[in-house]
């Protein structure tokens, strides 16, 4: 769950799939 280090962005779930 790296979404905590980058900024809060619409498309987080997506970033974590990929």
């Amino acid at each position: 769950m790296a979404d905590h280090s980058k900024a809060p962005h619409p498309n987080a779930a997506e970033h974590r799939f990929r």
